[in-house]
């Protein structure tokens, strides 16, 4: 997806589901500080503003696995930041949303810049 759907210069996905993947199909949280992508194509959570004003999609999966996608750079990053206990006497919500964050600061603060 970062590279437009190509790999080492062969077309793995079409050009125009790349192009509708990563298309703004909802807008999901509005002006909620914490989460800050505002859109959401097919699986991909776009346009957020936590990376440097840098173009990137991100997908999220259980646990604060994160794919983070920045094509201007050619760079797929792939973090993990946090498990679930085995007894969940927590507020999913909130750790969940403070484990995006921590992961988008690390990368804006430590990883982009070597970009």
């Amino acid at each position: 997806m970062t590279s437009g759907g190509l790999w080492n210069g062969k077309r793995l996905i079409s050009e125009d589901y790349v192009n509708r993947s990563l298309t703004e199909w909802t807008d999901t949280f509005g002006d909620n500080e914490v989460w800050p992508p505002r859109a959401y194509g097919y699986q991909w959570w776009l346009s957020d503003p936590a990376f440097s004003g840098k173009k990137a999609f991100l997908a999220s999966g259980y646990g604060g696995e994160y794919l983070t996608c920045l094509p201007e750079s050619d760079t797929a990053m792939v973090t993990y930041s946090w498990n679930l206990p085995k007894v969940l006497d927590i507020d999913l919500d909130v750790h969940y949303r403070t484990a995006a964050w921590a992961v988008r600061k690390r990368v804006n603060d430590e990883i982009l810049p070597l970009l």
